[in-house]
């Protein structure tokens, strides 16, 4: 069998990873030593036509984003303790920023196995 963690997952958080750091919302669990891949910025959700205007004859097709996210390996999470439901409405810190997480939703892995890949979850910035 096929191994897609330690040949598609980890070596995209080797290289794109950000360390960083959960508390949820009652105040446990909490972990430290996690690394997530931070998807908060982004090009703005543009379309190509706003990038190479001369596709579309000059007409600017900028859409909006969905909203900033980050990927986390389920596995991290499992390894300290963490439940896919301790993660709503908890708080998570990388690249120097605090994130409220809204949801988390699985990331398809090419052998279906959803427990060994990532999950993605929709942040807002925190107000606290």
């Amino acid at each position: 069998m096929i191994d897609y963690r330690s040949l598609l997952v980890d070596p995209i958080y080797g290289v794109l990873g950000v360390a960083a750091s959960f508390v949820a919302v009652d105040l446990w669990p909490t972990a430290d030593g996690l690394t997530v891949i931070d998807e908060t910025k982004g090009d703005g959700g543009q379309a190509l036509g706003s990038r190479n205007n001369d596709i579309f004859g000059g007409i600017n097709l900028d859409m909006g984003t969905i909203g900033p996210k980050c990927c986390i390996r389920t596995y991290e999470l499992s390894d300290k303790g963490i439940s896919r439901a301790d993660l709503d409405n908890g708080t998570i810190t990388f690249n120097g920023k605090t994130w409220k997480i809204l949801s988390s939703k699985p990331k398809p892995m090419p052998n279906g196995n959803e427990a060994s890949g990532e999950l993605e979850l929709s942040l807002i910035e925190n107000d606290c």
